[in-house]
């Protein structure tokens, strides 16, 4: 979707997704092998009692939903910034989904051809509420 498609106060919704301890630690493993995502006794005795996925993870999986979406398809040119606050952490066979709001929309200074698109990402689980708040910024075709 073109940057003169979008809306400024449009929302999308992503289906939900189930995460597995295997997905957790087999991610974990490759990319954040902190005991508190890959030692199942070691994360019992830590601060969440248990294995909890990266925030890395987390951030992946709800990309992965958002981009499945295929609202920009292949009119977004560049991400630019993300922030992300981690709200609560994500649990073994949590189930997890994600509202994704436009928040604003920019022409570029210097260029007609494309405009910067600035979108909220809140993910939840089913079982806890928010666990993740992303603000993201990209450049989209015009």
């Amino acid at each position: 979707m073109r940057f003169g498609q979008l809306q400024e106060g449009a929302v999308y919704r992503t289906p939900i997704v189930s995460v597995s301890l295997d997905d957790i630690v087999a991610f974990a493993a490759q990319w954040d092998p902190q005991y508190l995502h890959v030692d199942p006794d070691k994360a019992a005795k830590g601060p969440f009692h248990g294995i909890i996925a990266s925030g890395m993870h987390t951030v992946a999986l709800v990309m992965r939903l958002w981009v499945g979406q295929d609202v920009w398809g292949d009119d977004v040119l560049a991400g630019l910034r993300l922030s992300a606050e981690f709200v609560k952490p994500l649990f073994p066979d949590d189930q997890l989904r994600a509202e994704i709001r436009v928040m604003r929309l920019r022409p570029h200074p210097r260029r007609a051809d494309r405009g910067y698109c600035d979108i909220r990402i809140d993910a939840f689980t089913e079982q806890n509420g928010a666990v993740l708040k992303l603000d993201v910024t990209t450049l989209i075709r015009r």
